[in-house]
């Protein structure tokens, strides 16, 4: 009303005035009532949908910062449908320590039976900032893979989970242990996602490297390994690229495009939620052996036969050393050199294996597990900060197993620290809980 009252209306646009004529005035008024009926419309549809609990923003959300670590939950209580839980008043002043939030909230996911949404994000094995139980999540370090769950996963089997609070820092659990971690690889799979025509450098090496030793490691398996439900007796090979992939692939993968099988959304650190199915089609066993093929090819320049001693030095500084080495990615680029470009534009166009690996391997170390019972071996992708002595759990209720490390002096051996989610090829299907495996109550701080 003011615009078509005033004698001279004008607008200030920085530095700058703009006066007004009627013509102005006019479309100015359309356009603010546009936006205004856009606004309203904008709302009645939010406000007609159901919110989503807290605890589902958390975890679709885990990888979101803030100045105030306290505001991760607090921010979010507006949001969701139980924010006005007296639980969770909104109190700066009394809540003195993110820590005390963090493991106030773990305490209410336990009393509402939500526990089990949080504990995938859960675990010492990931750089952790707050000195908060290992079953709570460390939301301001939350680690920066997506984690192993809605793959289609059944680790427990038909086991329903029971989760109690025996304190406000100690969970207890149902569970049953599965194996030992006896070998793990020195690092973890990089979290770069490249293609097989990059540039060869530290990082490109770097891949290979681990691929390479892991797969050494794997070779002290016998040549059949038990695949589990799925597959039954298989090669040792097949069972290697298989655990790489968790066994999955995209749902829409098979079109060969890799926009076709992404969603929008912020579910994970990559920006982007990929539907898996399983298990995964042999035709990615195809896809890896051309990768391997491709990378033995390349790192044949690194371990020249003509010159044994300059074939061992090179290759101990490719497992040393992270920083860049001149001569180190000289030798890495002649190995470039020698490969035909063919069998790098079949990869690079078809990136299947490349995408299911990124987002289940990257982040994780290779290992291998055994039954204490049986002596059985396996392989496994494991949190990075897993160590040899850890144990493998199945825990009733959860879709993949864990790993769990045992305390020392002078707590008792039951009171574990839970290290993260892994995936372990053959027991993903409930096969670890069936025949007669022993379920035991463990304490977990």
């Amino acid at each position: 009303m003011k615009l078509f009252s005033d004698p001279e209306p004008y607008m200030l646009c920085g530095r700058e005035t703009l006066y007004l004529n009627m013509k102005d005035i006019k479309v100015l008024a359309k356009i603010f009532l546009l936006t205004q009926a856009k606004d309203v419309e904008r709302a009645r549809f939010l406000n007609s949908r159901p919110r989503p609990k807290l605890v589902n923003l958390l975890s679709n959300l885990w990888i979101a910062e803030s100045s105030d670590a306290r505001d991760v939950i607090y921010g979010l209580l507006n949001l969701c449908s139980d924010g006005r839980d007296e639980c969770l008043v909104l109190d700066y002043r009394n809540e003195s320590t993110t820590e005390s939030l963090y493991i106030k909230y773990g305490e209410l996911c336990v009393q509402r039976n939500e526990i089990q949404e949080i504990l995938y994000l859960a675990g010492i094995g990931y750089p952790r900032k707050l000195s908060i139980p290992s079953w709570s999540p460390d939301w301001t370090s939350i680690p920066t893979v997506p984690t192993l769950r809605k793959r289609h996963y059944n680790a427990s089997g038909e086991n329903q989970g029971n989760f109690m609070l025996v304190s406000s820092t100690m969970l207890s659990v149902s569970a049953v242990l599965v194996d030992n971690i006896i070998q793990i690889a020195d690092k973890a799979f990089t979290s770069a996602n490249f293609t097989y025509r990059s540039l060869p450098n530290m990082s490109t090496l770097a891949q290979s490297r681990i691929e390479v030793d892991s797969q050494n490691m794997a070779k002290s398996l016998p040549d059949e390994y038990d695949g589990g439900k799925h597959h039954g007796l298989q090669s040792r090979d097949e069972a290697f690229w298989r655990t790489l992939i968790g066994d999955t692939e995209a749902l829409s993968s098979r079109t060969h495009s890799r926009t076709d099988c992404t969603t929008p959304t912020i579910q994970s650190p990559y920006n982007f939620e990929l539907r898996y199915e399983r298990p995964a089609s042999p035709e990615y066993g195809r896809l890896f052996n051309t990768e391997c093929a491709l990378r033995d090819q390349r790192l044949s320049s690194l371990t020249p036969k003509s010159n044994p001693a300059k074939s061992k030095s090179l290759w101990a500084r490719a497992q040393c050393e992270s920083k860049e080495d001149p001569d180190l990615v000289a030798a890495w680029r002649r190995g470039y050199q020698k490969v035909p470009d063919n069998p790098a534009v079949i990869l690079d166009s078809d990136m299947r294996f490349t995408d299911a690996f990124v987002t289940c391997a990257s982040g994780r170390k290779f290992a291998i597990t055994e039954n204490p019972v049986t002596g059985r071996k396996r392989m496994a992708l494991v949190p990075p900060e897993a160590q040899v002595g850890d144990n493998v759990y199945v825990i009733h209720g959860m879709e993949v197993p864990f790993v769990m490390r045992r305390s020392t002096n002078p707590f008792p051996e039951y009171w574990l620290k839970m290290v993260g989610e892994c995936f372990v090829h053959g027991i993903m299907d409930g096969e670890a809980v069936h025949n007669g495996a022993v379920t035991e109550l463990i304490y977990v701080y």
